[in-house]
């Protein structure tokens, strides 16, 4: 990965972090969903080796990384991606943090130990 897109993630995730903290849950996931979309779309691969792209295509590819990274940043633990490290906290993090899937298969999907669980 180039160092100036690693820069830019450097400043993009925490504005996009920011812009997340105060969401829900059903709310953050709905973005993933979405940024998952924009990707599939713009093809990551051709986004993070820098083209050809469609007018747009780049910049909204960009987006959508950077603001997974964001989403993924507040999953305990944060994430480590291209050998840097983003960790971040949601506001309402003590609301859902009981709710949070134990493990994640291959599609995204968790499953929720009900003994830890906030829900019955």
């Amino acid at each position: 990965m180039s160092q100036n897109v690693l820069a830019l993630l450097d400043a993009a995730v925490p504005l996009w972090a920011m812009q997340f903290r105060s969401k829900s849950l059903e709310e953050l996931q709905q973005l993933a969903k979405e940024q998952g979309e924009v990707l599939a779309l713009c093809g990551p691969a051709q986004a993070l080796a820098g083209g050809p792209f469609k007018p747009g295509e780049a910049a909204a590819g960009f987006n959508a990384l950077a603001k997974a990274i964001a989403i993924l940043s507040f999953w305990p633990g944060g994430i480590t991606l291209f050998g840097q490290h983003w960790e971040n906290q949601l506001e309402n993090y003590e609301l859902w943090e009981a709710d949070l899937p134990n493990e994640l298969d291959a599609t995204g999907n968790g499953s929720v130990d009900p003994e830890h669980s906030g829900g019955e």
